[in-house]
């Protein structure tokens, strides 16, 4: 029995052995259609190399200073903390952040900041429409050949449906669409608390106009939205120190009456009142200056507050030029075209003997 299965297992090897050396002989003897594949694979990604522009890469690197900035800070972060909306606990979500970078809000304000490209001073809208051809591709659209360009005063009017098809058109070519590769990437390491802002575009002037005013924007977004909460928690801390401000001077009008009603006769069972009185005067008295304190110090935040971000590295010009090397995807373009002939004349050559 233990022969049988050795000799069937030996004639399997063979035929496997068998069949290697006839489907290499038949690979051998098409060399030439391999390398005709190989070829073409390779002059098509090299064309496509040499043929592509060169792009521009801006990067600017940032942390958050609510997640970094935990110690010695008793500003408006510290109250924020303390009410429950984050601040220095370091509660910021970088997901949160990011998402809110690609939002239509943060990109709306860096479009429409108006910056000098080429010696032109124009909105950014206008600049990426113009170097990504969507100017000419607008005047050939039925629906968006009457659209000029971008003004700041259509900046908050959406009621232009041309207006807004148009400006769909260029937050996608930043967002990213099927279309075109996106300009614009975000990406973040939670380890250390960072972000990178990475635009890359076919203008050198663009990638770095464009990083600067979407980080600006993005600050600003932050800042509006963490002074609206700074000004409510300070409103909060003022409200409850003028509660035990009035409560303090009611305890004070209180002892000077019981003891102007003793004129100088003080019984043990006042002197007891009194004392308690006094207690809580004290006690009211420590409460109401750290609380008064605490106010200062937050308002001194809120004046003070220029920036929600740490910037790392920021984008400097010139910036370095990058293109897609021929040489590398020639390579990549060959062992693809080998690969595509071998499996071409494996099934050729199942194919035929099926049918034989």
């Amino acid at each position: 029995m233990l022969d049988q299965l050795e000799d069937e297992n030996s004639l399997s090897i063979k035929e496997i052995y068998e069949k290697i050396i006839y489907f290499g002989k038949d690979i051998v003897s098409k060399w030439y259609l391999i390398a005709l594949i190989g070829s073409i694979g390779a002059s098509s990604l090299w064309l496509y190399a040499y043929t592509s522009d060169a792009h521009f890469e801006a990067n600017l690197s940032y942390v958050v200073k609510g997640k970094s900035n935990t110690q010695g800070n008793f500003g408006i972060e510290s109250v924020l903390g303390q009410l429950g909306w984050g601040g220095s606990q370091g509660t910021t979500n970088l997901d949160k952040v990011k998402k809110i970078v690609f939002s239509k809000s943060v990109l709306k304000e860096a479009l429409y900041d108006s910056v000098t490209i080429e010696g032109n001073k124009d909105l950014l809208a206008n600049h990426i429409a113009e170097i990504y051809g969507l100017v000419e591709s607008w005047a050939k659209s039925g629906k968006l050949e009457e659209f000029g360009k971008f003004e700041t005063g259509q900046k908050y009017n959406d009621s232009s449906i041309i207006q807004n098809m148009a400006f769909a058109k260029v937050l996608n070519l930043v967002r990213g669409s099927e279309a075109h590769g996106n300009i614009l990437t975000v990406s973040t390491d939670d380890n250390i608390d960072l972000m990178k802002l990475n635009v890359r575009s076919l203008n050198e002037e663009l990638s770095y106009q464009l990083s600067m005013s979407v980080f600006n924007s993005l600050n600003n977004f932050y800042l509006q939205d963490e002074e609206t909460k700074s000004s409510n928690a300070i409103k909060i801390l003022k409200s409850e120190a003028d509660s035990v401000s009035r409560l303090l001077k009611a305890k004070e009008y209180q002892l000077a009456n019981a003891q102007d009603r003793n004129y100088g006769i003080i019984l043990s069972k006042n002197q007891v009142n009194q004392d308690e009185m006094q207690r809580d005067i004290q006690v009211l008295t420590v409460v109401y200056a750290q609380m008064r304190q605490n106010l200062e110090m937050s308002q001194f935040g809120l004046n003070n507050t220029s920036s929600m971000f740490d910037v790392l590295e920021h984008p400097v010009l010139p910036l370095g030029r990058r293109t897609k090397k021929p040489i590398i995807y020639s390579l990549i373009g060959l062992s693809m075209g080998i690969l595509a002939g071998l499996m071409f004349l494996i099934l050729r050559r199942f194919l035929l003997d099926a049918l034989a």
